[in-house]
């Protein structure tokens, strides 16, 4: 699951967090490990984290290659969580074997050391994701009939009406910047994936004033219900506004995004939902 940490106005992703993290304790790792070492060897170190950082971007952005051409301008925006960290710490430590230190530089040692310093990296980067899965994914459900929620008809329903299938369950308010920017992509989602079912959870607005917003946009969505009594936000743990809600058919929660989506990383989602 990719939860976010909301800090003020910034939304970190925990995927981009932990990247983060384990990337510079096996870079610290390292340097205390070359603390002996020629200054030479400390360079080369942070040379081989710096190759590790581009080629896991890389790898990502080849990987969803389709998607970032439609988007090229997406190939530099990192915060969408796009790191394949396994693969980029591997194009660190083949660095280290291609690229030979000369002079003073020439420590067998000293390069066996950079190369355990990528290895702790690899492994924190393991064991962070692991844990993560098992926190938020003790099979973490949402109790969808007990959620209840109103239809555009101002009729009580709840979210149970709409599982059997892939659920995307998105939490919007009208007055949400970034709301009103992702909405166009994922009304065009909704009609480019029937076998998945979108529900757009108004955060309890008025009911005239959501139609009169579709309106004006132009967005004919369907699934549109209104949170009136905030259970859905409840259930989730809203920190911020707007945020995606990724179920399988069978009602697990396999994510849950913070903020506005990337085209990339609604393309992303969206194939994980349907493997």
């Amino acid at each position: 699951m990719n939860e976010a940490i909301v800090v003020g106005p910034f939304v970190l992703s925990t995927t981009t967090l932990l990247t983060g993290a384990s990337l510079g304790l096996g870079w610290v790792g390292g340097r205390w490990l070359l603390r002996d070492a020629d200054r030479s060897m400390i360079g080369r170190l942070t040379r081989a984290f710096v190759v590790a950082i581009v080629a896991a971007r890389v790898a990502f952005v080849v990987e969803w290659l389709d998607a970032y051409l439609a988007h090229p301008i997406d190939i530099v925006d990192v915060s969408d969580g796009g790191w394949n960290v396994p693969f980029g710490l591997l194009g660190g430590w083949l660095y280290t074997l291609a690229v030979r230190p000369g002079g003073a530089g020439r420590n067998p040692h000293a390069t066996r050391r950079i190369q355990a310093a990528l290895a702790t990296s690899l492994l924190l980067f393991v064991a962070g994701t692991a844990a993560l899965h098992m926190t938020a994914g003790v099979q973490k459900r949402l109790a969808l009939q007990a959620l209840n929620v109103t239809d555009g008809a101002g009729a009580p329903t709840t979210l149970a009406a709409f599982g059997g299938r892939p659920l995307v369950v998105n939490l919007w308010a009208t007055w949400c910047g970034p709301c009103r920017r992702e909405m166009p992509m994922l009304a065009r989602a909704q009609d480019a994936h029937p076998e998945i079912v979108f529900v757009f959870v108004n955060q309890g607005e008025d009911e005239r004033l959501i139609a009169r917003y579709l309106a004006d946009a132009r967005l004919a969505l369907r699934n549109s219900v209104r949170d009136t009594g905030s259970q859905v936000a409840r259930a989730i743990a809203l920190q911020g506004w707007p945020t995606t809600v990724w179920l399988a058919a069978d009602g697990r929660v396999l994510a849950i995004d913070v903020g506005a989506l990337s085209p990339v990383k609604l393309e992303q989602r969206l194939a994980e939902l349907v493997k």
